[in-house]
């Protein structure tokens, strides 16, 4: 501070008084307003000659836009709206589908699915329903060990069903659908859906009765009751129509397997003469049986039914496929919005052709042994974007095909099994040495040994052990483990 004095002390001149310190101020303040005050002839004198030209009259904005900036948001406006017009346009062509080549008509009869849709008739959806209650009570099939004596009194009341269930399975099974319950089948979206529950109860009905047999010693009549259950089942999977009913038919294949299972290991020993029947019938069930591919093939053409009603029919269909039955509007749009979107991105053919490329992926990979075909299951294909239809309409396919190869390698065993009993009681209870001995003899007990569909091939024959048969996707207690 000493220094900032003592260097501007000469442009510092002390005031004798306050009112000659006004007196300067205001002289002061006088001088500056004149320099910074200019004539104007000097103003004209120093502006540029260029600043004194008219500039143009520009256009008015249009929005707050300038004109010329408005003309090229229109332009790329029209382009993007004649672009995505274009591609909605060509996204919704009508689309390629594949579908029976022949329409179904209605079966004809007299027919196993006639007498079925009778048996199905004859009781009250509740009381086939009860039959739940007394299947989960049985003694064989669940943890809680139940009283017989219940399952016998109420058998009386079921004693018309299985009439006309046995009925059924002395004719053959013609057609292409199961859906007797109902009318004649679509393959859309209206399509009314078979009564799943009556269908496992018919098969739990047989199960039950089949405990009764076995609980008072008719164990070659609870093994046929057993394969009665067996019967229907591969009678639903023929039906063909969708995915679900080929697993309910699965489902009820292995109530029936079960049965027979439980009887074979806790009775005694069965003579040839109630066995051979048994055998035989069960090896023609076998003979008759379709793959599990064939399921995925009619599953294929409901699937392309189903899109072609989606599509063409009832647009607002999509919403339902899609799991929107809510109320929510937002969740409606979002939906709707996900479907038009996917529409938009890979078009109705596009769809279309990813579907039925994947199902015949599916339909490959499951023709294969299960050792290999599994394992091409499992891998998930490496695609960018996946449509959320096609990920609706094609279900778990890994635990759907073991499922199915469980019970194709259960119905195996119970055959071989029944031959080996068979072989005992005519050779003193003495077992064979190898599963290829019950198709030597004159008489066979076996047209061919059975094969294992867990073998590395698919074709080897099953294991044979100290008079016990197993399959190689079983463990030592006989249990199929599931695909992780």
């Amino acid at each position: 501070m000493l220094k900032f004095l003592q260097k501007n002390s000469e442009e510092i001149t002390p005031c004798a008084s306050s009112s000659e310190w006004t007196k300067r101020v205001t002289s002061d303040e006088k001088v500056q307003d004149k320099k910074q005050v200019i004539p104007s002839t000097v103003q004209e004198s120093v502006v540029p000659t260029a600043s004194k030209r008219t500039l143009p009259l520009t256009r008015p904005n249009l929005f707050g836009i300038h004109w010329k900036h408005a003309n090229r948001t229109a332009l790329v406006t029209l382009c993007l709206a004649t672009v995505v017009g274009g591609r909605w346009y060509v996204a919704n062509q009508t689309p390629t589908y594949r579908l029976p080549s022949t329409e179904r008509v209605e079966l004809s009869r007299p027919n196993a699915a006639h007498f079925y849709s009778i048996a199905a008739d004859s009781l009250t959806v509740q009381e086939w329903r009860n039959v739940d209650n007394l299947y989960a009570n049985s003694p064989t099939t669940r943890a809680a060990r139940g009283n017989v004596t219940e399952i016998r009194q109420a058998l009386p009341q079921y004693a018309t069903a299985l009439t006309w269930l046995r009925q059924g399975f002395e004719q053959e099974y013609r057609g292409q659908h199961t859906n007797w319950m109902k009318t004649v089948p679509t393959n859309n979206l209206s399509k009314p859906v078979p009564d799943y529950i009556v269908m496992r109860c018919m098969a739990r009905l047989l199960a039950i009765e089949s405990q009764a047999l076995a609980a008072e010693g008719k164990t070659a009549q609870a093994l046929s009751s057993a394969i009665d259950a067996i019967h229907f089942g591969q009678d639903i999977i023929r039906g063909e129509q969708t995915l679900t009913e080929g697993m309910i038919g699965t489902l009820a294949v292995g109530i029936g397997t079960e049965e027979a299972t439980n009887i074979l290991r806790t009775s005694p020993s069965l003579s040839s003469a109630s066995t051979r029947p048994l055998t035989a019938r069960l090896e023609n069930l076998i003979a008759r049986e379709g793959t599990f591919g064939d399921i995925l093939r009619a599953e294929q053409s409901f699937g392309n039914g189903t899109l072609q009603e989606m599509f063409n029919v009832r647009p607002e269909a999509s919403m339902n496929l899609l799991g929107s039955g809510s109320l929510n509007p937002l969740e409606s749009i979002g939906t709707q919005l996900a479907y038009t979107g996917t529409v938009f991105v890979m078009g109705k053919q596009g769809i279309v052709d990813r579907y039925n490329h994947r199902m015949d992926t599916y339909v490959t990979q499951t023709n294969l042994p299960y050792a290999v075909g599994s394992q091409q299951i499992a891998k998930k294909p490496q695609q960018l974007f996946l449509a959320p239809i096609e990920e609706i309409l094609i279900p778990n396919m890994k635990r759907a095909y073991w499922s199915f190869t469980v019970k194709q390698a259960q119905k195996r065993v119970i055959l071989a099994q029944l031959a080996v009993e068979a072989y005992k009681s005519d050779h003193n209870g003495t077992s064979p040495k190898t599963l290829s001995a019950l198709t030597e003899g004159a008489v066979p007990y076996l047209k061919t040994v059975p094969t294992d569909p867990f073998s590395p091939t698919g074709q080897d024959p099953l294991r044979y052990q100290n008079g016990r048969v197993s399959s190689v996707g079983a463990n030592e207690q006989g249990r199929y483990l599931e695909p992780d």
